[in-house]
């Protein structure tokens, strides 16, 4: 495949919202480009978008190995592993976000959420 014409078709599909097809063609352009933060960041969008918040982290992780330091990607760590009940674990990844970057209002309230979350119900372990 032409990595422009690929990237171009990701560039379309998450615009669109179409995470299904974002995944798909995202995942392709992580094969072909594994050191781009564009195709890592499209195909853990098309997971999350879809539900499969296991997968999305393990994505995820790319992204955060290309950049550590934004932190839309540790909120988005930590609203994933809200989402999977993990609050504990959620509560500390929103903590580093907001060492990041105190004026982000989302790290902000996903810290709150899962650390209110903490003390209302069991946390569920990694699978």
């Amino acid at each position: 495949h032409n990595v422009a014409i690929l990237t171009q078709g990701v560039q379309a599909v998450r615009a669109l919202e179409q995470y299904e097809s974002m995944q798909a063609l995202a995942k392709e352009l992580t094969t072909l480009t594994p050191t781009s933060l564009f195709a890592w960041e499209s195909y853990m969008r098309g997971l999350r978008g879809v539900g499969q918040y296991e997968e999305a982290l393990t994505a995820l992780e790319h992204v955060m190995e290309l950049d550590s330091s934004n932190v839309r990607f540790w909120t988005m760590k930590a609203d994933m592993l809200y989402r999977l009940e993990r609050y504990r674990e959620a509560a500390r990844v929103a903590e580093r976000a907001v060492r990041v970057d105190l004026d982000y209002p989302p790290a902000r309230r996903i810290r709150e959420k899962a650390v209110r979350m903490m003390y209302q119900k069991k946390d569920k372990k990694k699978p």
